[in-house]
């Protein structure tokens, strides 16, 4: 997800005429489309493995939009380093649950942010009962 939004970004900079077509990012697009569209047509669950090999080009179109934001001067070179905070930031509070560890079923749950976004297959939280449940309160 945090990947994802570095794309989407970067496609809107890019139709907006912010930024400079290379042939490199185009490839890159191309990439993208070809592994994740044949995937939007599956009617059954998709899993997170089905989207593996679209990672390595949405990686190339962040890296290529944070290149290009601390040459144009519009958030300075400290962006990447926040959005390196939050991705790591993010891997700690999800892996425990998504490499199956043992952990309180509370915090499995605090973690279903979404309304259809569950690992128990079950009503997902409130978010009074979800922040409880991770700070302890």
């Amino acid at each position: 997800c945090v990947c994802a939004v570095g794309t989407v970004w970067l496609i809107i900079r890019l139709l907006r005429g912010k930024m400079k077509n290379e042939k490199g990012i185009t490839v890159a697009f191309i990439g993208i489309l070809c592994n994740y569209v044949p995937w939007m047509f599956v009617t059954r669950s998709v899993y997170i493995y089905h989207y593996f090999a679209t990672v390595v080009f949405v990686l190339i179109c962040t890296v290529y939009l944070f290149k290009n934001l601390e040459e144009s001067g519009v958030f300075g070179k400290n962006i990447k380093w926040i959005w390196l905070g939050v991705v790591l930031l993010f891997f700690v509070v999800f892996y425990p649950v998504i490499a199956g560890a043992e952990v309180p079923v509370s915090y499995i749950k605090a973690l279903e942010w979404g309304r259809r976004w569950t690992f128990l297959g079950e009503t997902p939280l409130t978010l009074e009962q979800m922040f409880g449940a991770i700070f302890g309160g």
